[in-house]
């Protein structure tokens, strides 16, 4: 058996791999429960530049998530 650790965007890498060579993917570790997954608990950093904040707002509708403007 093979492991390997690749840190990447998974949809990149994903893409890359050949089918069926992955047998498991892990995208989101919890960090000991300091990450909320709560949709109201989302807010936009006020700093962000006004190009980064309407990627992540697109970003995030894409994936049906509402944050804070």
């Amino acid at each position: 058996m093979t492991v390997r650790v690749i840190t990447a965007d998974c949809r990149d890498a994903l893409r890359a791999m050949d089918a069926r060579s992955v047998q498991c993917c892990v995208t989101s570790p919890p960090y000991f429960g300091l990450r909320s997954y709560d949709e109201s608990a989302l807010k936009i950093d006020p700093k962000l530049s006004d190009e980064k904040r309407a990627w992540l707002l697109a970003e995030l509708e894409r994936r049906g998530i509402r944050a804070t403007r």
